[in-house]
């Protein structure tokens, strides 16, 4: 890894310092990544999905223009996948406590 900014974050994600980063300016150029014998030049978001973050399950960018985004379209599967799941199971408890809320407002009129 060439980037030195790359390098520390990757010691401050992986020593569980920190979970979340933001990435400014020119976040359009290209990063070196080095393997065996060669560095290949690559956009920003595959350098964090394909370098910094490979062994991760999900890895999310965002940018003002398109929003978040998932680093590839498996990840948006079974992130969407985990969140029918949550809400199967809190769906339930969430509309009692809305129920019960509506009631106290109407109680408080």
């Amino acid at each position: 890894m060439d980037a030195p900014w790359a390098k520390e974050l990757s010691e401050k994600y992986y020593s569980q310092t920190l979970t979340m980063f933001v990435l400014h300016g020119n976040v359009r150029d290209l990063v070196p990544l080095r393997s065996e014998n060669k560095t290949e030049f690559m956009p920003l978001h595959r350098f964090l999905r394909c370098g910094l973050f490979s062994s991760r399950d999900l890895v999310l960018t965002y940018d003002r223009g398109s929003g978040v985004a998932f680093a590839e379209p498996a990840m948006q599967q079974d992130f969407r996948r985990a969140i029918e799941g949550y809400d199967q199971f809190h769906a339930p408890v969430m509309r009692r406590h809305c129920r019960a809320i509506r009631w106290r407002a109407h109680l408080a009129r």
